[in-house]
């Protein structure tokens, strides 16, 4: 059984937050790359990406996170990844990125 992706942006000061929830995969790529697009088109200067509701995490969810990144460092800004469950955490472990995007890394 699959878990429908779906997000919210929430924005706060000099903060946005995108909550993203479910399977982020292949499929749902395009949409966290357009939930992270329109985070980045105002003057924000924090990207807080929440994790919380991710069940699923593949490389390709992990290929856009770290493209986000690395387009946040381009223009000064930070990104970075909160409250991911257990196995998120580990698959962010186990690739290195964890010590690179996680806000306690």
């Amino acid at each position: 059984m699959t878990t429908a992706f779906t997000y919210r942006i929430d924005r706060e000061d000099d903060r946005v937050t995108i909550h993203l929830a479910g399977e982020v995969d292949l499929a749902a790529a395009p949409r966290v790359e357009a939930a992270i697009a329109e985070a980045l088109a105002g003057d924000t200067a924090d990207i807080i990406i929440d994790l919380d509701g991710v069940t699923f995490l593949d490389s390709t969810g992990l290929r856009v996170l770290v493209a986000a990144q690395a387009n946040c460092a381009g223009e000064g800004r930070s990104l970075t990844l909160v409250n991911p469950s257990v196995s998120v955490s580990r698959i962010l472990e186990i690739t290195g990125l964890g010590q690179t995007l996680l806000a306690d890394g």
